[in-house]
């Protein structure tokens, strides 16, 4: 979605609210193969943009959807919601945008006097998935001998003495 910051009002709240498809989200990028198509459901997006000056513009928003990525511990896949809230500002790209987005993260730049909304958003969410998936915090992973789930409870590999035990059990 394109908006022309020169038909922004001065001043006032401007809201738009839309969605992205999930396979808009996936990145193409052969460097990122950790970003598999994990986007369930279409992402609602709430943004108010209001332009701060001559070119400045003021971008608040809130992204909704749902998850299913792979848990990290034991590979299985779990549904979970994915929100964000955010504020971003938003300037016109100059020579001396490159020195200014070093310093500050909390700022896009934008060419042409257009946002490209779905790029912003597009790369906010890339920027705020987690590191990890955890299907749940207490989530044991899988066993390290024989691969089984350990949040399923008791298998093989557990009803064995373990190697420690044994020795100990000499002495």
């Amino acid at each position: 979605m394109r908006i022309h910051v020169l038909s922004l009002p001065l001043n006032k709240d401007f809201s738009v609210d839309f969605q992205m498809h999930p396979s808009t989200l996936i990145d193409s990028n052969s460097e990122h193969p950790d970003t598999s198509p994990i986007f369930l459901a279409p992402v609602d997006c709430h943004v108010t943009l209001k332009r701060m000056g001559v070119e400045e513009v003021l971008m608040t928003f809130s992204v909704k959807t749902i998850l299913e990525p792979i848990c990290d511990r034991c590979a299985v896949t779990y549904q979970t919601p994915f929100e964000i809230n955010s504020s971003i500002l938003c300037r016109p790209l100059t020579h001396s945008s490159v020195e200014e987005e070093e310093e500050d993260e909390g700022l896009v730049f934008f060419s042409k006097q257009e946002l490209l909304l779905d790029n912003i958003i597009r790369e906010q969410i890339f920027l705020s998935l987690p590191m990890t998936h955890l299907c749940d915090p207490n989530c044991q992973g899988l066993c390290s001998n024989c691969g089984e789930n350990l949040n399923d409870g008791e298998h093989e590999c557990m009803k064995r003495p373990k190697f420690t035990e044994h020795k100990a059990k000499v002495l």
